[in-house]
Formats: C-alpha cells, structure tokens, sequence
C-alpha cells in the first residue's frame, strides 16, 4: 500500500453505482424477493407491531434478530452480485454460508459499538464546542433545537463515511476471502472522505422514496403487507446501492492494489 491513496472519481462510481443495480435488474429482484419472504410470511401469519412505549418481548426481538440475519444474508448475496462472475454468485456451500453470516454478524456489532461510541464522544464534544462558540456570541448556551441539529446532522455524516470506508471488511467476508480487518479497510479508503461522502449520499436518494413507501404502509394488515413485500425491492434500493457502491469502492480501493502488488 502507498503512502498516497488513489482518488476515486465520486461522479463515476456514483453512476456506476445505478447502473450495477440495473445492469442486475432481474437477479437483484430474485435476491430481494427470496430474503423478504421469510418476514412477509411472518408478518402475515403472526404479525408483530412495533411499540416505543412497550415493555421487553422476546417475539419482537426475535423477529429483529430474524431480520438483521436477513439483511445480512442480502448483502452477501448483493456483494457477490456486483463482484463475481454469474456462475459464481451462488456457489458457496451451506456451511461457508452459515460462517459468512455468523462473521458478518459479529462484525456488524462491533461496528455498531463503535459508531455509538463515537456518537457519545462526538455529542458531547461538538455539543461542548458549539455551546462555548454560541455564549461567546451573546446567546444562550442551551437554545435548543438548531444547536441539537448541527450536532445530530455532523455526526450522522461522519458516521455514513465509516460504514462506506469499513465496507471492504464485510465484502472480503461475503467473497469467502480472508479477512479485512477494518482497520485495514479504513486504511485502504483512506484520502477518499470527500468523495465518499458524495457517493454516500447520492446511494441515498432514494430514501425519499423509500420513506414515502414506508409511510403509505404504515398500518399493518394482510393488504398492506402483500403490498410492502411487492415493492420491497423499491424500499431496499438506498441500501443496494449502498453495496454496489461499496463493491466499486472495493475494486478500485483493495483489489486494484493488491494486484499491483502481486
């Protein structure tokens, strides 16, 4: 690895990033409609709602552990899509795959331990600077909204680039590649902030979309629910191209400089 980190064309891997999703039209619905069965038939069967002010329950975190599993097994199959040749997608045994699941999700916690780690630290010290910045100015230290905005919208930034950067770990793990520690893969990104948060949140445009279609199927019933399933592959769309952008990312950032390498 140089000491000088290749620049990705933000432009291109963003069009490119589409342009993955529809070039793999048909097998990314038979992706996305083969993970959301499962949930639709328990939805349907035994549905399970949501509730902010409710106590624990063991069926609802079941049904999310269920679903985070899915959403994994999605995202190994995606990574696959955009990477490898057709005749390899789905050539990996039972086991590697129940192993692939097992390391993506284990992965998947420590990263969420660490994205909420950083936003404690973070609140705290953008809340801590900008607090001092508006006193010295002559307003209140404690007007609330705007202040709260600034700090929740910059954290959120920079925690979409650490999930884009910490991306290659999780593809080396869907390829049944040994594995990239993330912080070898945020080595690998690195000198790419800027254009990584530009692909990120153009992935991310569709979540109007998406939010909209969530909205309109806000209320469970077996109506609703046979719809939700039909559009799945529209609601899951931010997260796909989240992947493809990813695996573009991967080949240009890891793979292109391991051969050079070799």
């Amino acid at each position: 690895m140089h000491d000088q980190n290749h620049k990705l064309a933000a432009i291109s891997v963003i069009k490119d990033s589409y342009k993955n999703v529809l070039v793999h039209l048909k097998s990314y619905l038979i992706i996305s409609y083969a993970v959301m069965l499962p949930l639709f038939l328990i939805q349907a069967s035994a549905p399970i709602n949501m509730d902010p002010n409710g106590s624990f329950s063991w069926p609802l975190t079941f049904s999310l552990l269920g679903a985070s599993i899915l959403l994994i097994l999605f995202a190994i199959y995606l990574y696959r899509l955009f990477i490898l040749s057709n005749d390899q997608i789905f050539k990996v045994s039972i086991n590697d795959l129940m192993k692939m699941i097992l390391k993506s999700f284990l992965y998947s916690i420590a990263l969420g331990a660490v994205l909420i780690l950083a936003y404690l630290t973070l609140g705290l010290l953008f809340g801590l600077v900008l607090s001092i910045i508006n006193s010295a100015a002559g307003g209140d230290p404690l007007s609330g909204a705007r202040l709260a905005n600034i700090i929740t919208y910059s954290i959120m930034l920079f925690m979409l680039i650490v999930i884009f950067r910490v991306q290659p770990t999780f593809i080396s793990i869907a390829l049944g590649h040994k594995t990239i520690a993330m912080k070898s893969a945020y080595y690998y990104t690195r000198d790419n902030n800027k254009n990584i948060l530009l692909i990120a949140l153009s992935c991310y445009l569709p979540l109007i979309i998406s939010g909209l279609l969530f909205a309109l199927n806000s209320e469970v019933n077996d109506a609703n629910n046979l719809i939700s399933f039909l559009i799945s592959p529209l609601k899951m769309l931010p997260y796909a191209l989240q992947l493809s952008a990813g695996s573009l990312i991967y080949k240009e950032l890891v793979m292109d400089v391991a051969a050079q390498h070799d």
